[in-house]
């Protein structure tokens, strides 16, 4: 699918040091084609481009093999959160269609089933009207994922408020009825798909937190998890190997234990005390504490790296080896700074955005504070 990236004039949305060096020194629209081969030209030979708050944005078609070409050279798509200025975008976008082509609505195309259309028809109208070339326009992001923007932005019956216990109630009469089904329980609801699935597995979630509460994980199932992870994985060697489990298959050969439970113990527990904790069966990290926060923005920044995609969380885990259980946890806290600060379409650099991440939170300038917020600080006991 088609993807758009762009480059700014001091940093790169798609890009490394090296790519942009090549752009400083060649210094012409004309000879970015020789880094980006197969970028689609105007008429006079040039490549197709549109400026947008000083910003220029190339359109550029993104095959899988193409995309890893480029990963080589350090050249990566923009992905993560969607920024308030990219929705408003978006939304003016949708309105430059809608007044040329309004044969069907936005909920029709994104969801015909759901509005009673026939897909195939509205699939043919989208391709035909050029609907995601003009979604696309001035926000460098792919395809997909503009497709899966417009997919919960535009959903008929998408609801902020949180499930009633009546709701919820119903949504288990009607998983019985129709199982995974989300379309048709959507309709009975109106409630998006995506909020019937979420609300039930997070239900089924909450209960087996609940079970377990009182069902405390005892030293023999520890003992039998740790064995059956050796077995299924054909190694000894375990301990950090937070990526890439079956757990679902480990679920299944557990007795009374759900998968999610499983996979829970494990990045909280038990890798944790065979990585770090030398085994002790009562040996566990610190509680988080709020400085900590402070210390994973600066150690980010401190990667030096140009996007998220490239950080390097098992770097990052050794060095929160005493307060954190995992890398996954250490990205959850990331991802709740994010959270609360408010990206802009400006913040692509992931330097900048720590920076400004960090005086949201503490009101200083993290260049100044590094040393007061060294992790290396951070010491056993």
């Amino acid at each position: 699918g088609q993807a758009e990236g762009a480059v700014y004039n001091n940093n790169a949305q798609v890009g490394s040091s090296r790519f942009l060096e090549q752009l400083k020194k060649q210094n012409t629209v004309a000879d970015i084609a020789a880094i980006l081969p197969g970028l689609p030209k105007e008429g006079n030979g040039l490549v197709k481009l549109s400026v947008l708050n000083n910003v220029m944005h190339i359109p550029y078609d993104f095959t899988r093999l193409r995309a890893k070409e480029l990963m080589k050279l350090g050249i990566y798509v923009k992905t993560g959160l969607w920024s308030q200025d990219e929705v408003d975008i978006l939304m003016t976008n949708l309105e430059r269609f809608l007044a040329v082509h309004n044969n069907f609505s936005i909920e029709q195309l994104m969801h015909p089933k759901v509005m009673d259309c026939n897909p195939l028809e509205t699939k043919k109208y989208v391709t035909q009207k050029n609907f995601f070339g003009y979604m696309r326009h001035n926000i460098c992001r792919g395809k997909h994922s503009i497709y899966m923007k417009c997919l919960k932005l535009f959903h008929p019956f998408t609801k902020n408020n949180k499930f009633s216990k009546k709701e919820t109630e119903a949504l288990f009469s009607l998983r019985k009825v129709y199982g995974n089904d989300w379309t048709s329980i959507s309709k009975i609801t109106s409630r998006t798909n995506n909020a019937m699935s979420d609300q039930y597995h997070n239900m089924v979630r909450a209960k087996a937190i609940s079970e377990s509460s009182i069902n405390p994980w005892s030293t023999e199932e520890d003992l039998i998890m740790i064995k059956l992870i050796r077995e299924i994985t054909h190694t000894d060697a375990v301990a950090g190997m937070y990526f890439n489990l079956p757990w679902k298959e480990i679920g299944t050969r557990m007795p009374d234990r759900t998968f999610n439970q499983c996979r829970e113990r494990w990045l909280t527990v038990l890798c944790w005390r065979l990585h770090y904790g030398g085994g002790d069966i009562n040996a566990s990290p610190r509680h988080w504490r709020l400085t900590y926060r402070y210390q994973l923005i600066h150690a980010i920044y401190d990667q030096n790296v140009e996007s998220e995609e490239q950080i390097r969380w098992m770097e990052l885990m050794y060095l929160f080896r005493y307060c954190t259980s995992s890398p996954q946890h250490l990205m959850s806290k990331w991802s709740h700074l994010k959270l609360k600060y408010k990206l802009t379409a400006n913040e692509r650099n992931l330097k900048q955005l720590c920076i400004n991440i960090f005086r949201s939170e503490t009101g200083k300038d993290l260049v100044k504070f590094a040393t007061q917020y060294d992790v290396n600080k951070i010491t056993p006991g």
